[in-house]
């Protein structure tokens, strides 16, 4: 990983924080670099646009829990892949309530 890529994805891990903190339409790109502590110049280098660093924020998380608990590879048939996805789904809730 690179430099560039570590701070990309340093400042999505940032920006996708203070997004469940607080909602999305109170959060600044200033907001977001002052907790990034880099420059707003930073952040429009990678971002043209808040929407695109809401998008990119919000791939990313997806990213992450669907690797993290939606590993539904290991199920055999259809009814094993749906109660993993189920109890997938409960230990989520219960660890990540901020999400829902």
């Amino acid at each position: 990983m690179t430099i560039k890529d570590a701070k990309l994805n340093f400042i999505l891990d940032e920006a996708g924080a203070l997004f469940l903190e607080r909602s999305i339409n109170e959060v600044t790109m200033h907001d977001i670099a002052a907790r990034a502590s880099v420059g707003e110049a930073t952040i429009y280098r990678y971002f043209s646009t808040k929407h695109n660093l809401v998008c990119a924020a919000a791939a990313k998380l997806q990213k992450s829990i669907f690797e993290e608990y939606f590993d539904l590879s290991k199920a055999a048939n259809g009814w094993e892949k749906l109660a993993m996805f189920y109890r997938s789904y409960l230990k989520i809730f219960s660890s990540h309530r901020e999400f829902f």
